[in-house]
C-alpha cells in the first residue's frame, strides 16, 4: 500500500491513548506520523478538565490500564490495584518518552479539514493562530467518541452543567445537587459528592445498570481479572437463545451485587429484566442509597431543568410530576461523535449519525471503510480498552506500511453490513461489541501474535486476558520476557488472594 515515497507519511488525529499508540507503532512499522492534538497536553480525557477529577480511581486494574509493553511502575501508583486519573495522565507522559513519541507531536494544533487527494489526504490545520496544510499518504482519527457534551436541549438556565465540566467534589460542600443518569458518569459523581453536598439526587432512567464495585465481593479480585478470561475449549459450549443469554447473564450480575442488596434497592433501580443487562463499576453507590440516612436519594427520568438567574437556584420537574429546587445540576447525559473536520460527503460514507451515541458511524471492525482507502479510525466506538486500542493501532499500521495485507473489498462490505445489524438490532446491548476477549483475540490473530501457545507453555493456573499478553511473542527477547514477568505476576496475585481467605476464584466468561 506504501507508494513511492519513503517513508510513508500519517497524519493522526488526537494524542489520548488511541493516538499515542498509533505513532509509537507507526513508527515502529517505519512509517513517518504527525500527531495533530487540538489542546496544550498529550492524555486526551485523562489530561483532566473533562469531567475526570484528581482523586478518581480507574475501574479497571494497572495490568489492564495499560500497554502491551509499558506496565506501570509500582512506585507512581498510590493504590495497590487501581491508578488515578492522575496517575493514568503521567503513565501516558511517560509512554511518549519512553518511545520517543514527542518530537512527532503538535499541541495547539487544530485539524479543520481532512479531504482526499489522489492516493491520499489534505490535511489543514490551525497552529498558533494560522492555518497550514500538508498532504499525508495516510490518516488515522484517533479523536473518541467522547468529544462533545451532549444535554438535552429541555435543560437551561444557569448553574447546568455536564459531567465533563465536573472538576471536584469539593465544589459542592453542603450544596444541594441533581445528578442527571446513573451510567458511569453519574454514579460515579453521586458517590463522589455524597459524602459533602447537602442532599443529593440521582435521576435515573428506565433501564437502570447493575453496579458492582471494583473488586468482587467474594474474591476480592478486580473485575478485570474476574470477568476477561477466554472460554476453555474443552468446555462443552450451550446454545442459549438470545432471552436465555439475557436471563442468565442478570443472574450473574445479580450475584455480583448481592441478593440482600439487589432485594433492597427501590424499584427504580431495579434493572429491566426483560432487555439485556447493563453494568457499570462503582464503589458504594449502593451502600450510599441504602444507608440508615441515605446520602443519595434516587427519583425518576428528569423531564424539565429550569435555572432562575436570580435566585440561584434550579427547578427541576421529574417523570412522577414531582418537582424540586436545587443548586446544580450536574448532566451525565453522554457524549455525541462530532466531526468537524469531515466534509459531509465522507460523512455520508461513514453513515454518520451524531445522535446516535451507541453506532454513531459504520466501518469494518470499527476501522476501515471500502471506501475511505488510506483512512482508519482507531479507538473511535463504544467501550475502548488499552489492549483493543493497541490492537487496532498496531493492525492499522501493520497495514498501512505494507507489513500485512488489508481485508478484501468483499470482506469490508460485510463487515460494513454486520455493523448494520448491531445498529438496528433491537433491544440494544450496552456496548455494541460487548465481547472484549474476542475482539482483542480476533485481532491478535490477524497480528499474528495471539498468545494462546506461549500460554500455554507457561501453565499457569490463571490467565486473565491483559495487555501483556500480546507481547509473549514479541521478536525482542527483552520485551518478550517482560511481558512473561507480568503475567506470572497477574498468576501469583490471584493464588494469593486465594490463600488469604478470598473465597474460590472462579474465573468468569462475559459474553
Amino acid at each position: 500500500m506504501p507508494n513511492n515515497f519513503n517513508p510513508s507519511t500519517v497524519a493522526i488525529v488526537g494524542a489520548g491513548p488511541s493516538g499515542l499508540a498509533a505513532a509509537k507503532y507507526a513508527r515502529e512499522f517505519g512509517l513517518s506520523p504527525v500527531v495533530f492534538e487540538k489542546g496544550s497536553a498529550v492524555g486526551g480525557l485523562w489530561k483532566g478538565g473533562t469531567g475526570i477529577w484528581s482523586t478518581m480511581h480507574s475501574n479497571i486494574s494497572h495490568y489492564s490500564c495499560c500497554f502491551s509493553d509499558w506496565p506501570f511502575k509500582r512506585a507512581t501508583l498510590s493504590s495497590e490495584m487501581f491508578p488515578t486519573a492522575p496517575e493514568v495522565h503521567h503513565y501516558l507522559n511517560t509512554y511518549v518518552v519512553e518511545f520517543q513519541l514527542g518530537e512527532f507531536i503538535k499541541l495547539n494544533a487544530e485539524v479543520t479539514s481532512i479531504s482526499a487527494l489522489s492516493g491520499g489526504w489534505q490535511i489543514t490545520w490551525t497552529e498558533q493562530g494560522s492555518s497550514k496544510n500538508k498532504a499525508f499518504d495516510f490518516v488515522i482519527i484517533c479523536c473518541g467518541i467522547f468529544a462533545s457534551p451532549f444535554v438535552p436541549s429541555e435543560f437551561r438556565g444557569e448553574n447546568v452543567i455536564h459531567s465533563s465540566q465536573f472538576e471536584c467534589p469539593g465544589r459542592y460542600q453542603n450544596k444541594d445537587v441533581l445528578v442527571v443518569g446513573n451510567a458511569f458518569s453519574g454514579a460515579e459523581i453521586s458517590r463522589a459528592i455524597s459524602d459533602v453536598a447537602s442532599s443529593v439526587v440521582n435521576s435515573v432512567g428506565t433501564r437502570c445498570p447493575y453496579v458492582i464495585p471494583r473488586l468482587v465481593q467474594h474474591s476480592k479480585t478486580p473485575q478485570d481479572l474476574h470477568f476477561y478470561n477466554r472460554p476453555i475449549d474443552a468446555e462443552p459450549t450451550q446454545q442459549l437463545s438470545e432471552k436465555e443469554a439475557w436471563k442468565k447473564r442478570h443472574e450473574m450480575f445479580q450475584k455480583y451485587v448481592g441478593e440482600d442488596i439487589y432485594r433492597a434497592l427501590p424499584d427504580l433501580l431495579k434493572p429491566n429484566q426483560s432487555v439485556p443487562a447493563q453494568v457499570i463499576i462503582c464503589d458504594g453507590y449502593y451502600e450510599k442509597i441504602l444507608a440508615p440516612t441515605p446520602k443519595i436519594s434516587i427519583k425518576p427520568r428528569t423531564v424539565s431543568v429550569v435555572g432562575d438567574s436570580q435566585s440561584g437556584r434550579v427547578k427541576v420537574k421529574f417523570a412522577d410530576s414531582t418537582e424540586w429546587e436545587c443548586d446544580t445540576v450536574i448532566c451525565a447525559t453522554g457524549f455525541e461523535l462530532v466531526l468537524p473536520f469531515m466534509d459531509e460527503k465522507t460523512k455520508n460514507i461513514l453513515k454518520y449519525d451524531p445522535r446516535d451515541k451507541f453506532q454513531p458511524i459504520l466501518t469494518h471492525e470499527t476501522m476501515l471503510h471500502p471506501d475511505l482507502p488510506n483512512m482508519a479510525l482507531v479507538g473511535v466506538y463504544r467501550g475502548p480498552f488499552f489492549a483493543a486500542i493497541e490492537l487496532q493501532a498496531r493492525w492499522v499500521c501493520s497495514i498501512f506500511s505494507g507489513i500485512l495485507d488489508p481485508p478484501s473489498f468483499d470482506e469490508m462490505r460485510s463487515g460494513l453490513e454486520k455493523e448494520k445489524k448491531i445498529r438496528e438490532h433491537t433491544p440494544r446491548p450496552q456496548f455494541p461489541h460487548p465481547d472484549y476477549v474476542a475482539t482483542v483475540d480476533g485481532l491478535a490473530s490477524a497480528l499474528k501474535i495471539h498468545p494462546g501457545e506461549k500460554l500455554a507453555e507457561l501453565n499457569l493456573q490463571y490467565t486473565p486476558v491483559i495487555p501483556a499478553q500480546f507481547q509473549l511473542t514479541s521478536k525482542s527477547n527483552k520485551v518478550a520476557a517482560d511481558a512473561k514477568k507480568i503475567v506470572e505476576e497477574v498468576n501469583t496475585y490471584l493464588i494469593n488472594l486465594e490463600s488469604v481467605g478470598a473465597s474460590s476464584f472462579e474465573p468468569a466468561t462475559v459474553e
